[in-house]
C-alpha cells in the first residue's frame, strides 16, 4: 500500500476499536498535488492509495463516502498536470461504484465559468483553501445521513 491510504487507514481501525460511527468519509488535500514534484504514476498512486483506504474501510463494516478535490486555479504552484491529476481523481470519485456515495464538493464551490477556479466568494484569497463561506458551503453538501 503506498503513502496515501496509510494514515487514513489507521485512524479508521482507531474509529473501529472505540466503537465509533460506521462511516468512513475522506477528502483528499489539494495540498498534495500542490506541492507534488514528481508526476511519474502520482494519478494511479493517489487512486491506489484511495482504494485501499475504501477496501479496509469496507473491511471494518464502513460505509465510505469521498469527497472531491477542491478548485486550485490561481495557486502559485497550480499547473496544466496538476489540474489533469485534479480532473482523473475526482472522475473516478464521481463515477467508481466502490463507495457509497461521492461528495462533490468541486461542483459546490467550482466558478461555473472557469470550473479550474473557486467561485470568488468561496476562494480565500490563495487560490487552494475555502475562505468561511466556502467551508459552509462544503458542510451544506454533507449528506444528512452522516450527521446523525
Amino acid at each position: 500500500m503506498n503513502k496515501y491510504g496509510k494514515n487514513i487507514i489507521r485512524l479508521l481501525r482507531k474509529q473501529n476499536a472505540k466503537g465509533l460511527k460506521k462511516y468512513g468519509c475522506t477528502l483528499e488535500e489539494n495540498d498534495t498535488l500542490s506541492t507534488i514534484q514528481r508526476i511519474e504514476h502520482l494519478q494511479e498512486e493517489l487512486i491506489d492509495g484511495l482504494k485501499a483506504y475504501i477496501a479496509q474501510a469496507r473491511a471494518l463494516g464502513y460505509k465510505v463516502y469521498v469527497g472531491t478535490l477542491l478548485p486550485m486555479g490561481g495557486w502559485r504552484t497550480d499547473a496544466p498536470f496538476r489540474q489533469e491529476m485534479r480532473h482523473a481523481y475526482n472522475d473516478f470519485i464521481r463515477t467508481t461504484d466502490l463507495i457509497d456515495g461521492c461528495i462533490d464538493f468541486d461542483a459546490a464551490l467550482r466558478d461555473p465559468e472557469n470550473p479550474n477556479y473557486f467561485l470568488p466568494e468561496y476562494d480565500s484569497g490563495d487560490h487552494l483553501h475555502p475562505s468561511a463561506a466556502g467551508y459552509r458551503r462544503m458542510a451544506e453538501e454533507i449528506p444528512a445521513e452522516l450527521l446523525k
